[in-house]
């Protein structure tokens, strides 16, 4: 649910909502990002949606569950380069999509990609079985570094020129952008 609530006040304005999927879901939950007057973010059933911040108006709703029945869940948090938005699904892979439309640009098909950084020029993502990547705005791989024993990965954060992030067994990881 995202729920949008007066400031000042915190008196309720409006809240949207999608049905959880039957069965099981990731763990985890979206992050919403506001931009130019409009929210973004992403359900467990598959869905990143997009709609107005001042009246909950869905402006689009896309699905980036790709041909998947399980596991479908948007649990990253969107994130922007120039008009381009990024954000995935747990099984559908990493999408790069219009802003203003939801239509996608290009996509990676990578198992449970989390929230995407992006610093600079580039873009940054872990995932449990494909480790930490570095690519394009189109969509094009610059490198991975493959991290299969080091479980759940965080979404890499930028500091100098350096990426900080860490696995669910393996601790911190500081790696040279």
């Amino acid at each position: 649910r995202v729920y949008s609530l007066e400031a000042r006040t915190g008196r309720w304005r409006w809240q949207y909502e999608r049905e959880a999927p039957d069965g099981f879901t990731i763990h985890g939950h979206a992050g919403t990002r506001l931009r130019d007057g409009v929210l973004y973010t992403g359900f467990s059933d598959g869905y990143l949606v997009a709609m107005q911040a001042a009246n909950g108006e869905v402006l689009w709703a896309r699905s980036l569950a790709a041909a998947s029945e399980q596991f479908v869940d948007v649990d990253s948090t969107p994130t922007f380069y120039k008009d381009l938005l990024i954000a995935s699904s747990y099984s559908g892979g990493l999408y790069g999509m219009a802003a203003k439309s939801g239509d996608v640009r290009w996509r990676i098909n990578v198992e449970g990609a989390g929230s995407v950084s992006q610093i600079g020029e580039r873009l940054y993502f872990a995932a449990p079985r494909d480790g930490l990547a570095a690519l394009t705005p189109q969509g094009q791989i610059l490198w991975r570094q493959g991290l299969a024993d080091a479980g759940e990965l965080t979404t890499p954060i930028g500091t100098g020129p350096y990426l900080l992030f860490s696995g669910s067994r393996a601790g911190l990881f500081v790696v040279r952008r």
